[in-house]
């Protein structure tokens, strides 16, 4: 109905490989590699620590000219819908002015504002 972007394009994918469960020979079992002595543990931990702290190389990919051209069409067509619905209410508040003033000037009323 309309192409109203919230700023979440591209955000639908996992970037990180989150690791593989293997199953045991029983189908209820799972096989999981734990490390077990103190120096796999803190090598584990350093290796995390390295990685959290090393920051990404910000990538900024251009898209294609389809993209461009598509998100120009939603922009386009986002722009019209908003245009429309603010003339609506213009004209709207143009036939019905004293009762949308009343209304706006009571619900200020009863708020305390006014």
């Amino acid at each position: 109905m309309h192409d109203v972007s919230w700023g979440t394009k591209g955000d639908n994918k996992v970037s990180t490989d989150l690791g593989v469960v293997t199953t045991g020979k029983n189908k209820n079992e799972v096989e999981v590699a734990v490390p077990t002595t103190e120096n796999d543990i803190d090598a584990a931990y350093e290796d995390a620590i390295l990685v959290l702290t090393t920051k990404a190389p910000k990538a900024n990919p251009k898209p294609d000219p389809a993209t461009q051209q598509e998100d120009y069409y939603r922009s386009f067509r986002t722009n019209v819908l908003l245009a429309w619905t603010l003339s609506n209410v213009c004209v709207t508040y143009q036939i019905d002015g004293r009762w949308f003033q009343l209304t706006f000037f009571q619900a200020l009323l009863t708020a305390g504002i006014v």
